[in-house]
């Protein structure tokens, strides 16, 4: 009896499992065949038009010219004429050092140079008269030369006269030297007068070209020396725009390179000059020369822009559109009858997220990249076009 019925339970299980397996069937049957759903895109239009390769760097506004003015000996302040903002002009008198001590000085060496050339001149007058007395001697001994010869008189004679020749010619070399050295001596004392007088226009600091006073950095009464500055002068006839570039872009720039200047880029100028040697921090400074004009201040900061390539009348498309390959190269996908189809280009330049491209007519409308990135999209794919 227990075999029965144990035989009986599996004959239900088996006929039930085949039944729920039929249904099953049944029902897949009468769902029928899913649809693949297109893959929604966003395109965009490929346009014509110009496009410029730019960078941007931060610009500094430095004077023409500036210069820190420092007074050539140490001396007290006693006077300082400008403040900051004050307008200059050359040869303007701007500053005065005490200048007691080297008045005195001039003075003193004055007094030396009129005693030496009046030692000079008596030297002179002695000089000449010993020349004249010389000849005097001289004749006098030719003269005494003939008697004797002819026995008109002794030979002692004319020996005294020798005599009396040889000692004036003695003083007379020496008062030479003397005379010599009394010109030397004024030529000493000359030199010593000269470089008082430097000094003493030393005491005054002269403005060495026309322009504003940017800093005073001494007021009266301050010790000042050698490499202490008392002001700074600049000249805001014009100004330098500089900026400093990486190492790698210094084959982008050249001298004479359009740059645009300023927020609204209102300024457009050339390079002017690009340094020779790279900074501490291997970066290359740039300049830029501009005249005064409205709203520029040394030492401010401002935009500047380097035109680095143009591409006139050139096929336009947002960056998003372009699909890069291993291999370095581009592509954009377009819509031919719904599908998907990969078109290459070449990649002129990019700016601002938009590209000028090679390869593709103006006006063809492609595919920009989804949020999933290009994964989610490959060539013979079906899309649907978002409004």
């Amino acid at each position: 009896m227990k075999k029965i019925i144990t035989i009986l339970m599996v004959v239900v299980l088996v006929c039930g499992g085949g039944f729920l397996v039929r249904q099953k069937k049944m029902r897949i049957a009468a769902a029928g065949v899913p649809k693949v759903r297109k893959t929604m895109v966003r395109t965009a239009i490929a346009d014509r038009g110009d496009l410029l390769i730019t960078r941007i760097y931060l610009g500094r506004i430095e004077p023409w010219r500036s210069v820190s003015l420092s007074p050539e000996i140490s001396a007290r302040v006693m006077k300082i004429s400008v403040h900051e903002g004050d307008v200059v002009t050359r040869g303007q008198n701007l500053a005065m050092l005490d200048k007691e001590e080297l008045v005195a000085r001039v003075r003193a060496v004055k007094a030396g140079l009129t005693q030496s050339r009046m030692q000079a001149e008596a030297a002179s007058a002695t000089l000449l008269s010993l020349e004249k007395n010389f000849l005097f001697r001289k004749r006098e001994l030719e003269r005494d030369e003939r008697l004797v010869k002819a026995g008109a008189i002794a030979r002692v004679v004319a020996e005294t006269s020798s005599d009396r020749l040889d000692e004036i010619k003695g003083r007379l070399d020496a008062m030479k030297k003397t005379v010599q050295a009394a010109k030397e001596q004024i030529k000493v004392r000359e030199q010593e007068l000269d470089q008082a007088v430097t000094r003493l226009n030393y005491a005054g600091i002269t403005a060495p070209f026309d322009g504003v006073v940017a800093r005073r950095l001494a007021d009266p009464g301050d010790m000042a020396g050698p490499g202490q500055p008392l002001m700074q002068i600049e000249d805001h006839t014009k100004f330098k725009i500089c900026f400093d570039i990486p190492q790698s872009e210094l084959p982008w720039l050249k001298k004479g390179m359009e740059i645009m200047a300023g927020n609204d880029e209102k300024l457009h100028l050339a390079i002017s000059r690009i340094h020779p040697s790279l900074n501490r921090d291997r970066t290359l400074t740039v300049e830029c020369d501009t005249p005064a004009v409205q709203g520029l201040w040394a030492g401010s900061t401002l935009e500047v822009k380097a035109v680095l390539n143009s591409f006139k009348n050139a096929t336009l498309l947002p960056e998003t559109t372009l699909i890069p390959a291993p291999d370095g190269s581009s592509a954009v996908f377009i819509i031919e009858k719904g599908i998907t189809a990969a078109i290459p280009v070449t990649v002129l330049g990019r700016n601002s997220g938009v590209a000028a491209v090679q390869g593709l007519e103006p006006g063809t409308r492609v595919i920009q990249n989804t949020y999933l990135g290009w994964n989610r999209l490959a060539a013979g794919e079906q899309v649907e076009v978002l409004p």
